[in-house]
């Protein structure tokens, strides 16, 4: 009779060795890999790394553009590279747009002021874990969401949606 009950106790100690394991293991990675950590510099890696897939993959028509960054001018180290890049193309940051009129927002009659000229943005929209981002790029008439991937210390855009007016 002893050794019955010691038979039915052995699958209920796998089980309980299993889970605590498992448990063990889960908060070893949430220790290790934090949901939602960023190291310096990754913002402005992501949103360069989505312009430069943004222009690779069908640039909006022209010569010269007015560069926005997460909303502010590029600094002028990274608009170098840009223009090391892609020499026949002549790029300013976005302050030195003077050019202002009026644009609709879709409803009849409905204006308000903005700037003219070509502007082409990219902003990075959020770290969703530690290893994947959402950014955004695009120009006053295309644009869309670009999903970027960390891998070896650079992050690359491994999806986009881009479409045009």
């Amino acid at each position: 009779m002893r050794i019955i009950e010691i038979i039915r106790f052995i699958p209920f100690c796998k089980i309980i060795s299993f889970l605590s394991c498992s448990a063990l293991l889960c908060l070893y990675l949430m220790w290790k890999f934090p949901p939602v950590t960023a190291e310096i510099g990754d913002w402005e890696q992501i949103t360069l790394n989505t312009f430069y897939d943004y222009m690779d993959h069908g640039p909006p028509s022209g010569s010269e553009f007015y560069l926005s960054f997460d909303g502010r001018d590029p600094e002028n180290d990274v608009l170098d590279e840009i223009r090391k890049r892609y020499p026949d193309i002549v790029f300013h940051p976005n302050s030195e747009n003077t050019k202002y009129g009026e644009c609709s927002t879709g409803i009849v009659g409905d204006t308000y002021r903005c700037k003219l000229g070509a502007v082409v943005h990219a902003e990075s929209l959020s770290i969703l874990m530690r290893w994947v981002a959402l950014a955004h790029a695009g120009s006053w008439n295309c644009g869309g969401d670009h999903w970027l991937f960390k891998a070896f210390g650079r992050w690359i855009v491994f999806s986009r949606r881009v479409g045009c007016a």
